[in-house]
């Protein structure tokens, strides 16, 4: 529920999110499905709605489908580099990318 309130709110629910699907020390490749699913369906929702309501331009809209070129093309690459972490190292990698998360909010960057 939180971050579906910090999605809806502020449009960045992966403090939350992230931290609470984390908590649940799922298996690498349940967690990585966990989290994308949760940010497609976050997506989903929030496109529609922000279209509706006027804010969403088409030039954002195309920007966010240009977005997704990289994401698809290195996103094979980084499950790759994933399968080759322990499961220490997989929980630290994801800890350190939430202190940063938490640290940008904080000092604002």
């Amino acid at each position: 529920m939180g971050g579906g309130i910090l999605q809806g709110a502020t449009g960045i629910s992966a403090p939350i999110g992230v931290t609470f699907i984390h908590a649940m020390a799922m298996e690498r490749d349940a967690h990585v499905f966990a989290v994308s699913a949760m940010f497609l369906l976050y997506s989903a929702v929030q496109l529609p709605a922000l279209a509706v309501a006027g804010v969403m331009q088409g030039q954002w809209l195309l920007e966010g489908i240009l977005a997704l070129i990289p994401i698809l093309i290195f996103m094979p690459l980084g499950q790759a580099i994933a399968g080759k972490l322990s499961r220490k190292a997989f929980d630290r990698m994801i800890l350190v990318f939430l202190g940063v998360i938490g640290l940008k909010m904080v000092i604002g960057l």
